[in-house]
């Protein structure tokens, strides 16, 4: 999936997908668009850990940004 949303005024975006055999590994990466710059944020587990997308996903979604 994708979803594109700001955080503090600043464009994120962000990509979640599934590869590996059957869909073994689930990965999300952010990008944390600053005018002179882009953050990126990359997350890897294993799909049969249970929760460990769901804890990636609110620790983004509760970013603060500071840009200075």
């Amino acid at each position: 999936s994708f979803k594109s949303y700001e955080v503090d005024g600043v464009p994120v975006t962000k990509l979640d997908y599934t590869w590996g055999n059957g869909g073994l590994i689930s990965q999300s990466m952010v990008l944390v668009n600053f005018e002179d710059k882009t953050v990126f944020i990359a997350y890897a587990t294993l799909t049969s850990i249970e929760g460990a997308v769901d804890e990636f996903n609110a620790m983004i979604d509760s970013l603060t940004i500071i840009a200075k």
